[in-house]
């Protein structure tokens, strides 16, 4: 019995780590997932320093903010610099922001959080 309290115990502790390599959309699914906030702050911070930001899959730009805020906001070339149509979403008992644009492969554009 107790091998399998610490092998529970190891499943729950490792499980964040194992996110890293997923792309950003499972990521948020297994995020979500996450009960304890303080592991669910630290799954994020270690799938962070991982990735440059914006995190870009093929065509799928992710724009990040991590760090205290209530309403964040993506204004840029996208929306005519115009706040209100780049509002981010906020990951749930944690201080993670997100916005997920479709571009092509080859686009810049300016922007700021």
């Amino acid at each position: 019995m107790i091998i399998f309290y610490i092998l529970l115990f190891l499943f729950i502790v490792c499980e964040p780590m194992a996110i890293e390599s997923k792309s950003f959309l499972e990521f948020l699914k297994q995020i979500h997932l996450i009960t304890d906030i303080q592991s669910k702050e630290q799954a994020i911070e270690e799938y962070l320093f991982q990735k440059d930001i914006p995190i870009i899959e093929d065509t799928l730009v992710h724009f990040i903010y991590y760090g205290e805020g209530n309403i964040v906001a993506v204004p840029g070339e996208l929306n005519g610099w115009n706040p209100a149509k780049g509002m981010m979403a906020k990951v749930e008992n944690t201080s993670l922001f997100y916005r997920t644009e479709t571009l092509p492969r080859n686009a810049r554009i300016k922007y700021k959080i």
